[in-house]
């Protein structure tokens, strides 16, 4: 028995095949990129829950510097005013120990 294939047969047979492997090798590249793009996503989670955390942080040592600046700025203006030495020591310590207690408080 004799099979008998024409050019276009062949042809036709031959574009068949790299379609069925182009398709298989599309689902391949489909599923790699879902896998890819839920590696991603968690990245994207953690670097938002870190910049959340770090913005909070940086809110409470602003919160924290302005303190220390005004306890600053009350013991310049005591010195300045003659103020009472007392007074003006009594200021300069409440600046140090919340100073200690921003240090302290981010370790």
């Amino acid at each position: 028995m004799y099979i008998h294939l024409t050019f276009n047969q062949i042809l036709f047979l031959i574009i068949t095949i790299f379609l069925v492997w182009f398709l298989i090798q599309g689902i391949a590249v489909l599923k790699n990129l879902s896998v890819t793009l839920k590696h991603t996503n968690s990245i994207l989670e953690d670097s938002n829950r870190i910049s959340k955390i770090t913005a909070d942080r940086v809110e409470v040592l602003d919160d924290a510097i302005d303190g220390f600046t005004d306890s600053l700025i009350v013991v310049k203006e005591s010195i300045k005013g003659n103020q009472s030495i007392i007074k003006a020591i009594t200021n300069l310590v409440n600046a140090v120990v919340a100073l200690k207690n921003l240090v302290v408080r981010n370790k």
